[in-house]
């Protein structure tokens, strides 16, 4: 597992376990500037040319968007990179963010 991820768990039942991966903040930017990057390099946007949109456009434009795609992308990854490494055998999967 990545070294920079923090996995706790707390055996609530037989059942159920409660499993907590914390995520460094400069992980998910780093992933949102590439992911914006890449944007840029397809966006097409009235007044520019295909691949010369400035970043703060794309940036402004769809943003908020691919943050949240990126979110969405490391909560699925690092959730179930946690549950095999901590060898859980899960039946179901419930995701919060804080």
């Amino acid at each position: 597992m990545a070294t920079d991820l923090q996995v706790t768990t707390n055996k609530l039942s037989n059942k159920e376990t409660q499993l907590t991966v914390k995520v460094p903040v400069e992980k998910i930017q780093n992933k949102v500037e590439g992911r914006i990057r890449q944007v840029a390099k397809t966006a097409k946007i009235d007044g520019f040319r295909k691949g010369n949109v400035p970043m703060s456009h794309i940036r402004s434009q769809y943003g908020a968007g691919i943050q949240q795609e990126v979110i969405n992308d490391v909560i699925r990854d690092t959730v179930f990179e946690a549950i095999k490494s901590e060898d859980i055998r899960a039946l179901a999967c419930l995701t919060s963010t804080t």
